[in-house]
């Protein structure tokens, strides 16, 4: 990202910062408020193609530490990583390689669907393979045979390994330009954004009016230094009406049809568990229990073999952890 969309201003001798909208330009008949081709051109600027990979958990746990390696209090290198479809927790004074904490994969609404790393430990079936979209820049070492990509991500190494299960796919062409925007190949970064961008905030009413996270309060990417970890936390009130962080784990994840769910509670709760189907439905569920502390709680699949989702509801929090039963 090469320039933000939007300005900065400075206030003053106070040196507060204020963030302001895109400026109206009205010889290009642009509205204050307006993200024009040319905010998204200067953002992007490089405009580098898209690319979708498959990785096993290892190797985006590499992925993901590489992008932190080189963070610190004075300076956020071009490698640090802008990312979706994840969270994860890192800590910067452990030796670059080994930053990442907690990692998990989420859905649209933030629901963890997939727990990748925790506790010092990968989770599930450590050959599962997980899709990700990432730049041509990152991804593309050319034919140099021990080279890796731009910023010296492992892309190109996991590509030489097994390029079957890799299995590449560029979304980058020179084919007439379709969709709503029309300006950048399709495929392109800046493509992808103003596409994103006309479809989920197109007028006014549905305007793009989220600000800035400062770093304590990010819950995508939570630097250790200025919060603690609570990707895997659900809070809920005690009897005091104080609030308190609970835990839990579910394993093994695939499952022959046994399910572990360990509780690590901190106040009396009533659980709910019930299975979801592939298409929502669901298949299965289980009496409400009051539990407290640390218990692990057993619980049988009887399904055909697929993807499932284990629901749990406890104290009006809703959990919901996908399994494969094998």
């Amino acid at each position: 990202i090469r320039a933000s969309i939007g300005e900065i201003r400075v206030l003053g001798s106070t040196n507060a910062l204020e963030l302001l909208p895109p400026q109206a330009n009205p010889a290009a008949k642009k509205a204050e408020g307006d993200i024009s081709q040319l905010d998204i051109s200067n953002s992007l600027r490089f405009n580098n193609g898209l690319v979708a990979v498959t990785l096993k958990p290892l190797q985006l746990l590499e992925v993901i530490n590489h992008a932190v390696a080189t963070w610190t209090p004075t300076a956020t290198p071009g490698q640090f990583c802008q990312i979706g479809g994840l969270k994860f927790s890192f800590d910067p004074t452990l030796p670059a390689g080994s930053r990442v904490k907690t990692l998990v994969l989420i859905d649209s609404l933030d629901n963890i669907i997939d727990e990748v790393y925790s506790n010092g430990a990968l989770r599930g079936d450590t050959s599962r393979g997980i899709r990700v979209t990432t730049l041509n820049f990152l991804e593309n070492a050319g034919n140099d045979a021990t080279a890796l990509g731009g910023d010296s991500y492992p892309f190109p190494k996991f590509r030489r390994s097994n390029p079957t299960f890799y299995n590449r796919t560029v979304f980058l062409n020179t084919l007439p330009k379709d969709g709503n925007a029309v300006f950048a190949d399709n495929g392109s970064e800046q493509d992808a954004l103003a596409e994103y961008l006309l479809s989920k905030h197109p007028n006014v009413s549905k305007a793009y009016n989220t600000t800035d996270t400062e770093k304590a309060l990010d819950k995508r990417i939570q630097n250790l230094s200025f919060r603690s970890d609570d990707i895997l936390v659900i809070t809920s009130e005690n009897e005091n009406g104080e609030t308190v962080e609970n835990t839990l784990r579910i394993y093994p994840v695939p499952t022959d049809g046994i399910i572990n769910i360990e509780y690590n509670l901190k106040s009396v709760s009533k659980v709910n568990v019930s299975i979801i189907d592939s298409k929502g439905i669901s298949v299965e569920k289980f009496d409400s229990e009051l539990l407290n502390g640390k218990t692990t709680k057993q619980y049988l699949l009887e399904n055909n073999a697929g993807l499932y989702y284990i629901k749990i509801e406890m104290n009006g929090k809703t959990i919901v952890r996908p399994v494969i039963l094998k």
